[in-house]
């Protein structure tokens, strides 16, 4: 398992098939290991299986990303940062930007002809990325690992306090798909990690100052943990939730003061991708059949919107609160690429579910729109693969429901005997 990281980006990046070849093949070999490996405490195994996940991830630094070119957008609006100039202003083929025009990263950029959409805190980390190395991928590369990094230790800090495992990280260390969506396609989801498990220590304290700058700061990587809000201000209370609203509408105005004159343009390119893209979405592909877009669209950030509200009023723990919201987001959102599979990543140690893995094997098959572009020009799947994706994670979703509810029921039918038997 581990040579094959090592072979992975040799492939011809428009060779989709053998790339989600891999991928299953990897995940195959993933699910058995980390079924034993879980159990495994701090011993000479355990590090040794840490440090082949580090090396794996190394391994894949010096190679250019190969099923994605959205980290040459990245580097792009690093550059235009460091040069005195606003990302926000004009699209990369703008005659202004002329002159930072390049051979490397130019040529490669996706949607040339749109300003950037990525938020103030994701340019902010862009334009480290282009100092830290100004032609190439190994320094933003450095800053995902440096993400990645913190977020594992918050994750072995969760499995110590509930006195479990260390063997549990090892279900994150070698899942195949943040490897290669990391340390190969250079992703900026891997950014959020740490801020999301972040907010989830905050909250379990109920701190919602603290909670407020990480939401802020997660939001402006991008929007999604916007679902978050209802859970976090239910579960934080009266005044800790006003706190951290307070926060956050605070940190959020000056991180994007640097920008105030061009809050139009983002909130204007945001909108026309939340308008307009639409990508791997089953229930978006759906409801196409019956009706217009724009209703499409509303129907489903419907349907996210009370899965966050309902989520927020449910008597679980605060993780799985959060995780309903995000989870329903991925079912039900327009756009989904397995990357963003990453804002789910830290539920693999801490709630690993069946639908969860699910998701991390059957996902990557999106991958094969690459193929199928070139056989019919368009950037759209094929329903059969629609099929082969979401209707086994349907399944696995009602298996897990089933589990919980029964797991319900068994410690209702305990209090119960407790209660009939207290004096």
């Amino acid at each position: 398992m581990y040579g094959a990281f090592f072979f992975l980006p040799l492939l011809d990046p428009p060779n989709a098939e053998n790339h989600v070849r891999w991928s299953l093949l990897l995940f195959a070999l993933y699910l058995p290991f980390v079924a034993w490996a879980r159990q495994l405490p701090k011993c000479r195994m355990w590090w040794a299986l840490v440090g082949l996940a580090i090396l794996s991830r190394l391994l894949l630094w010096p190679h250019d990303p190969s099923m994605s070119d959205d980290a040459y957008r990245y580097l792009w609006d690093g550059k235009v940062q460091a040069h005195g100039l606003n990302p926000y202003e004009e699209p990369p083929n703008s005659p202004y930007l002329m002159h930072l025009r390049d051979t490397l990263i130019h040529p490669f950029i996706n949607h040339p002809k749109m300003p950037t959409v990525y938020p103030p805190v994701a340019q902010a980390v862009f334009t480290g990325a282009y100092l830290l190395q100004p032609q190439g991928f190994v320094g933003w590369k450095v800053l995902l690992g440096l993400c990645e990094g913190v977020a594992c230790l918050l994750m072995l800090h969760w499995l110590q306090l509930r006195g479990k495992a260390a063997g549990g990280l090892l279900l994150y260390l070698w899942c195949p798909l943040p490897i290669l969506e990391i340390s190969l396609d250079a992703h900026l989801d891997a950014l959020a990690m740490p801020f999301l498990l972040g907010i989830l220590f905050a909250a379990a304290s109920k701190r919602g100052i603290a909670v407020g700058v990480l939401l802020a700061m997660t939001i402006l990587i991008k929007p999604l943990p916007i679902f978050w809000v209802p859970v976090l201000f239910v579960w934080l209370r009266w005044r800790q939730g006003w706190r951290m609203l307070a926060t956050a509408l605070l940190t959020g105005l000056l991180i994007m003061l640097p920008y105030i004159q061009e809050w139009g343009s983002l909130l204007k390119q945001m909108g026309v991708y939340s308008r307009h893209w639409y990508f791997n979405g089953p229930f978006y592909t759906l409801l196409d059949i019956w009706l217009i877009q724009e209703a499409n669209r509303l129907i489903l950030s419907s349907v996210v919107l009370l899965a966050s509200i309902s989520s927020a009023f449910l008597h679980i723990p605060l993780r799985w609160r959060l995780f309903l919201p995000m989870a329903v987001y991925m079912l039900f959102t327009p756009t989904l690429y397995p990357w963003y599979l990453l804002w789910l990543a830290p539920w693999l140690v801490i709630g690993p579910t069946r639908f969860l893995f699910g998701c991390f094997a059957l996902i990557p098959l999106s991958h094969l729109v690459r193929s199928f572009k070139q056989i019919d020009g368009q950037w759209a799947l094929p329903a059969a693969i629609l099929l082969v994706e979401f209707l086994p994670l349907c399944l696995l979703l009602l298996l897990d429901l089933r589990d919980f509810y029964r797991k319900r029921q068994r410690q209702a039918a305990r209090f119960s005997d407790f209660s009939a038997h207290a004096p």
